[in-house]
């Protein structure tokens, strides 16, 4: 046997050594804590046995005790954890009475013994046989710690043997102690031999009125006062009170006027009872309340049911209303108080009282006569009323004219000659619909109004049709415009209800490209460009894996050729906003017709020859996949490009706010300065724009060196001269300007808030002099046409006019376009008008009105730009598909309808609501269903 076998051999025995020896420090430890926790636990049960622990200390205690415990288990288990292997022998030696021979085989094994003379190995192994066979020699009884396993056991007998001892002693005292310590949430009062019998056992005591309690006390004599404690909740300070003497052992006393419940206890000393709790009888409550409103026969309304809250009583002049209600107590009866507003009469409120003969449920009826306040009282049998009355606000539903509305056109729309657009009219009245029209009106012509339906019955009508501006004879500038009538059954008064008018203007092609450009996103616009790239791609993978024979691989590839043909052939005849997307339509038309091609030739193969197709059609497709591959490039330059762009026309936007609230400052400070501090008041708002400005700014600098950075190394050039247009904007002190104004307008000094403003607009205005009048950012700021010479090359003229396009749909989109607006939308009603500022922020809802035009398709995306718009229409950001409802409208999210001011008629007479309705329109103003408080 060699040194190493040797060694493996001593090795496991001095392991298993270690292990048995471990073993018996872990019972040491263990018997070790547990005893010295039980000594604690026996100190705290003794010191709460002559000193009691409050029940806001218990807790507390309790997490100490735990603490206290995890930390004598951890320091009882270190000896097992700090063992190591010398340890082992060392002990091992201390057992085997000979001098360290289990030791010094343990350092010998640890060296190593491959330059070892043969005297040396043969050494060796004599000493590590020696220690082995000392190990296998030892006894059990010396394997483990014996000593001190049997030193822990005696003192754990010892500490059970006090435990059992004092609870022979005194059983009840244990327990009790035990649970106050391990269950210190639990109300346990302290340990005394005296017993608490409280009566009533479930005391109560009705809302004001006193309550009598009573204790007796058994079990020992009581040598102290008897007190009673009161406290709100189990977080409050006991209040006490003596007790009087009874006689007997027994004790009372009174709580006076009990307004809300309360815990109460009898104390003696340190023992006392269980807090109990005195419930208060409340008066009569409403535990449900349905109200059933039953109209007239003549109008064949159904009945209507509902619970306070949910609805409005609104009801018919001579209807019934019947109050179906539940209470907590039995009731005799209930009072309804009917009160009609001043402006209708000046008598006294009306009183109507019922009887419910004890009863909990109780039905009270009234006829509706004229809108009113209606409160409802209860009284139970003990004569106390309902603290908390219901209180109904009583509508009267009068035969109003009928009610229009005009979905679409709504508003303001815009459209092309030839365009479609949808005309949505819904039409609702109280009893019935008689008849409904369309008028269309047209300046210069007489009206047309044509018949919908007539001789309804319905409560409800609905229409919806599209509207074709073809076949009016429309030109670009005419404005069309559209209501609904309805009339109604009313026999002695016509009512006539009409709609909000919507208006159609009519635009050109030009102008609906404008609005367009004015729409998309840098997001969606790259998409254009990308999505036939990732349509041939599609259809490439497909191919591919059916030239490799995969299983059902053909059926796919036919599957995404017909997805890549439909949207290749939508994207054909799809309108063209932007020049550069010129390429995108001849480029589609030529992939539509492969892909039909290729469809046929994959399906005159069969199952048998679609492998060797697919291969065929796969290297046909290499020359399909370069051209879209090339127009998504385009694509991805151009956005790059465009998100440059956007900073530019929000520098210009920026600009056009700065020039005109400078002018506002220079106007207010002239004012000051003569004397006139009538319009002082208006640098606070001044200042709030000057602060808006302000955090333009700062996240204008941002995105423009971000989207500078992200442009290639092609446009080195554009991509310098940006960054030198932003560190230029940061070198002329324009942001610490607008902080000077805005900390100047915070101190009232109106003067010294001009002069920095003035500052700012100085400083943006020498952006575009001097060394920056040829740099291309400079020119694109100041809306001028920029030089696009951003390359290696100049790029193409598609390319440039595109850039153009985007700078002006851009500037278009915040108000700033130099060119004229289409006609109608500059004349206080359309794009050109702006804020308080002056300028047309992005998401202005005149901005984003609905455009009907000619079919282009739209993609999900947003920008990531200030400034950033929806994107115009709808789509799914997986599907590069065309819908219906998409192909001819550029649709929004906001209409000015969501943006318009909401009049509330709940505090109108009812006799003007309709004159406010008229004033304002009926799409301004909106019912409330809040119950005003008298």
């Amino acid at each position: 046997m060699n040194a190493e076998a040797h060694t493996i051999n001593f090795a496991g025995a001095l392991s298993r050594f270690a292990l048995r020896w471990r073993t018996g420090l872990l019972i040491t430890g263990i018997v070790a804590a547990i005893t010295l926790v039980l000594l604690i636990f026996v100190a705290l049960g003794l010191f709460d046995y002559v000193a009691p622990f409050s029940d806001k200390v218990r807790p507390v205690m309790r997490t100490i005790f735990g603490s206290v415990c995890a930390l004598i288990m951890v320091r009882a288990l270190m000896p097992m954890l700090r063992l190591r292997a010398r340890d082992a022998a060392q002990h091992a030696d201390a057992n085997t009475g000979v001098r360290r021979p289990v030791t010094s085989a343990f350092e010998l094994a640890a060296k190593k013994s491959e330059d070892a003379s043969p005297l040396g190995a043969y050494l060796m192994q004599r000493s590590l046989d020696d220690g082995a066979r000392s190990l296998q020699q030892l006894p059990a009884s010396q394997m483990m710690p014996w000593p001190g396993i049997r030193t822990q056991l005696l003192q754990f007998a010892a500490v059970l043997a006090v435990i059992t001892g004092l609870f022979m002693a005194n059983r009840d005292a244990v327990r009790t102690i035990a649970a106050r310590l391990l269950h210190s949430g639990e109300d346990i009062p302290p340990w005394s031999p005296l017993v608490f019998e409280v009566t009533p056992k479930e005391p109560k005591a009705v809302y004001g009125s006193d309550a009598e309690l009573e204790v007796k006390i058994t079990g020992g004599a009581v040598s102290e006062g008897v007190v009673l404690l009161t406290r709100v909740d189990t977080d409050a300070e006991p209040a006490q009170a003596g007790a009087f003497a009874m006689g007997g052992g027994r004790f009372g006393q009174k709580l006076q006027r009990v307004v809300q419940p309360v815990q109460i206890a009898f104390a003696v000393g340190n023992a006392r009872s269980k807090w109990m709790k005195v419930d208060v009888m409340r008066q009569p409550r409403f535990e449900s309340v349905m109200i059933k409103i039953i109209p007239p026969a003549y109008t064949k309304l159904p009945a209507k049911e509902f619970a306070p809250g949910t609805g409005d009583l609104v009801a018919v002049a001579g209807s019934t209303v019947e109050a179906h209600i539940t209470s907590n107590r039995p009731l005799s009866g209930g009072l309804i108080t009917i009160t009609p507003p001043r402006s209708i009469s000046r008598e006294k409120p009306d009183s109507i009282r019922q009887t419910a003969h004890g009863e909990r449920a109780i039905t009270l009826r009234w006829k509706v006569k004229s809108p009113a306040l209606v409160r409802i009282d209860l009284t139970d049998i003990t004569g106390a009323a309902s603290a908390q009355p219901v209180e109904l606000e009583q509508k009267l539903l009068p035969d109003n004219p009928p009610e229009v509305a005009l979905n679409s056109p709504r508003n303001l729309v815009f459209a092309t000659p030839e365009s479609e657009v949808p005309v949505d009219l819904e039409a609702q009245d109280d009893f019935g619909i008689a008849r409904v029209d369309l008028v269309r009106k047209l300046a210069g012509f007489r009206d047309r109004s044509r018949t919908l339906a007539e001789d309804a019955v319905e409560t409800t009508f609905m229409s919806g049709e599209k509207m074709s501006m073809a076949a009016l004879g429309v030109s670009p500038g005419q404005t069309l415009e559209f209501y609904g009538q309805a009339h109604d059954h009313n026999p002695t008064l016509m009512g006539i209800g009409s709609s909000p008018v919507g208006r159609v203007q009519i635009i050109s092609h030009d102008e609906y490209a404008s609005m367009v450009r004015a729409r998309t996103t840098m997001q969606e616009f790259q998409e254009h460009f990308a999505a036939l790239s990732q349509a041939v791609e599609a259809v490439r993978d497909a191919l591919d894996k059916a030239a490799k024979g995969e299983p059902g691989a053909a059926a796919k590839a036919q599957a995404e050729m017909q997805k890549a043909e439909k949207l290749a052939e939508a994207m054909s005849k799809n309108f063209v906003a932007f020049e550069a997307e010129k390429p995108i339509a001849e480029e589609a038309k030529k992939i539509a017709d492969l892909m039909k091609q290729s469809q046929q030739q994959l399906a005159d193969a069969g199952a048998a020859g679609a492998q060797a197709a697919a291969k065929k059609l796969l290297d046909q497709m290499g020359g399909a996949a370069q051209a879209a591959d090339k127009l998504k490039e385009e694509g991805e330059d151009l956005a790059q490009l465009g998100r440059v762009m956007e900073m530019a026309s929000e520098f210009r936007a920026m600009h056009e706010q700065q020039k005109k609230l400078t002018k506002g400052l220079e106007e207010l400070s002239n004012e000051i300065m003569a004397g006139n501090m009538r319009n002082a008041a208006k640098l606070d708002g001044l200042a709030g724009q000057q602060q808006e400005v302000l955090e333009r700014w700062k996240a204008w600098d941002k995105e423009l060196r971000e989207a500078a950075a992200a442009l290639p190394d092609k446009f080195e050039k554009f991509k310098q001269e940006a960054t030198e247009f932003a560190d230029k904007a940061e070198e002329a002190g324009i942001q610490r300007a607008m902080e000077l104004a805005v900390a100047q307008a915070k101190k009232v000094q109106t003067s010294n808030t001009f002069v920095n403003s003035q500052f700012a607009l100085a400083g943006m205005d020498s952006l575009f002099s001097g060394d920056n009048a040829n740099n291309s950012m400079a020119k694109a700021c100041n809306s001028k046409e920029p030089h696009f010479n951003v390359g290696p090359k100049e790029l193409s003229e598609s390319m440039s006019q595109t850039l153009s396009q985007m700078l002006a749909g851009m500037c278009q989109k915040r108000g700033t376009s130099s060119k004229p607006s289409p006609p109608g939308m500059a004349d206080g009603m359309g794009m050109g008008g702006g804020g308080s500022s002056g300028v047309t922020m992005a998401g202005d809802p005149l901005m984003q009105a609905p455009v009907f035009g000619p079919g282009r398709m739209t993609f999900s995306g947003d920008s990531s730009l200030r400034g950033e718009s929806k994107g115009s229409g709808k789509g799914n950001a997986a599907q590069t598909t065309v819908r219906p409802d998409a192909q001819t409208k550029i649709d929004t999210n906001a209409t000015r309808t969501e943006t318009r001011r909401q009049i509330s008629l709940r505090d109108v007479p009812e006799r003007y609501r309709d004159a406010v309705r008229r004033f304002y329109g009926e799409e301004s103003v909106k019912e409330t269903t809040t119950t005003k408080k008298p």
